[in-house]
């Protein structure tokens, strides 16, 4: 079976992108390098949030992705002993949230609890 990808809010990564390019701009418009080089650092950032994934869930394990797509923690835990509750990824009967809340795009959230049922 396929794993079930979990991508960053994009909301926030439009925000984030939008921010950086006004920066890098407004960098190129007073001619302050700085300003340049921290736009384009924040319209870099902004480009991840936007196409990257922020955890994988595959059958037997969740795998939790940075910015640059490299594998940063693997949860052993299989996909039936996951819960989706207030739109976070919880093992089931433990407290802490594995991934979700505002971080997480919420319509993958919902496939996964979708493939959960």
């Amino acid at each position: 079976m396929q794993p079930i990808p979990v991508h960053y809010n994009k909301a926030l990564g439009v925000v984030i992108l939008c921010a950086g390019l006004f920066v890098g701009g407004t960098g190129l418009l007073v001619v302050k390098p700085l300003l340049i080089g921290l736009g384009l650092l924040q319209t870099v950032i902004g480009l991840g949030y936007v196409s990257r994934p922020v955890a994988m869930v595959f059958e037997d394990r969740v795998e939790m992705k940075n910015l640059l797509g490299m594998t940063m923690k693997t949860h052993d835990v299989p996909r039936r002993d996951l819960q989706v509750r207030d739109g976070k990824v919880y093992k089931k009967g433990n407290r802490t949230a594995l991934f979700g809340g505002f971080l997480a795009h919420q319509p993958d959230i919902a496939a996964l609890k979708q493939s959960l049922s």
